[in-house]
């Protein structure tokens, strides 16, 4: 799920069944609406299982067809691979069948790109879910009733369309959401040229901030708000209330004024028990500084002796007599050669 706050008016949602909490966080949807179209497109997805499979890869959108073209000339087949996502300008999703996503990633490993098998059993946003349309559309007659109930709340960007919303969030475009590809790339894209980069967050609320590496691309500002653990590194796993502030902290820091610091500190009952602090009203400056200490300081601004200036050229008649016939004016001198 991604909030975006444009002039802090905007939301967005993407990922997995993000069409759906979309609708709802955007009031297209009601509770139960939103609960039941979840429930359709799980039952029509279980009977999808094992149609085929996903891979992510670090590649543009045109290079990808043309891998898939080479892949689908190399198996003698017409069709069986399809670009199901638009992730960024950099990177897509491709499905299909299982052998042939499996060459396609070996392909793209090869030439030194980056492909990561996703763990899917379907191969969602291709011509392969077709055949389960009418088990995706048929149990959603029963909630197709409520759509348009509620009037929207809020600007709404469509992963489906790549653009910002202009039909209803009807049966149809929820099979959409399921048969065509995402663009999401499209779709971030859209925000950041319209708004400016320096004016747009995006606020990912994911087990895994997997959209951050894309909205980065994107030129978007991306903050990641709640992370599963990672057993990995076990320094990191500081638990979901230290995230969660933390990402309200880093909201803060970026320039977002819209969090409404009242409700998010009181008590369950509404109790305002805290002393409320001004916040600075400008982003803090995150220009890194490096730190000295003192002797550390004096080391590097004592004043360097000279080349010729060392104890073994500290020489008198005291300690070498024979200098005796080389004295001027009083001064011992030695020949460099010496």
């Amino acid at each position: 799920m991604l909030l975006v706050g444009v002039e802090y008016k905007v939301i967005f949602f993407s990922e997995s069944l993000g069409e759906i909490a979309m609708g709802y966080a955007s009031g297209h949807y009601d509770k139960v609406t939103a609960i039941g179209i979840a429930v359709a497109r799980a039952a029509a997805m279980k009977k999808a299982e094992g149609n085929g499979g996903m891979v992510a890869l670090g590649i543009c959108f045109q290079r990808a067809r043309y891998m898939i073209k080479q892949v689908l000339e190399g198996a003698g087949v017409a069709d069986g691979l399809w670009i199901a996502a638009i992730n960024s300008p950099d990177a897509v999703t491709v499905a299909g069948r299982d052998e042939l996503i499996d060459m396609l990633a070996g392909i793209v490993k090869g030439r030194g790109f980056f492909a990561a098998k996703l763990i899917v059993t379907c191969a969602f946003h291709t011509p392969l879910m077709e055949p389960l349309e009418e088990e995706f559309k048929s149990p959603m007659k029963a909630v197709s009733g409520n759509f348009g109930m509620k009037p929207p709340a809020v600007r709404t960007m469509s992963t489906v369309d790549g653009q910002w919303l202009q039909r209803d969030l009807d049966v149809d475009y929820c099979w959409d959401n399921i048969r065509r590809p995402v663009l999401f790339g499209t779709a971030i894209d859209k925000i950041v040229k319209e708004n400016g980069s320096a004016n747009v967050l995006f606020l990912e609320i994911a087990p895994h901030p997997v959209l951050q590496s894309y909205i980065q691309q994107c030129k978007g500002q991306p903050i990641s708000l709640i992370r599963r653990p990672n057993p990995k590194v076990p320094a990191q796993n500081t638990g979901e209330h230290y995230q969660f502030l933390e990402g309200i902290g880093t909201l803060l820091t970026s320039g977002f004024k819209a969090v409404d610091l009242a409700r998010l500190c009181a008590t369950p009952d509404g109790q305002q028990n805290f002393f409320r602090c001004k916040m600075p009203d400008y982003p803090y400056n995150k220009t890194t500084c490096s730190s000295e200490s003192a002797l550390n300081r004096s080391v590097r601004l004592r004043q360097k002796p000279g080349p010729m200036s060392s104890s073994l050229f500290r020489m008198s008649l005291g300690t070498h007599p024979d200098l005796a016939g080389h004295l001027i004016f009083e001064v011992p001198l030695f020949p460099l050669s010496g």
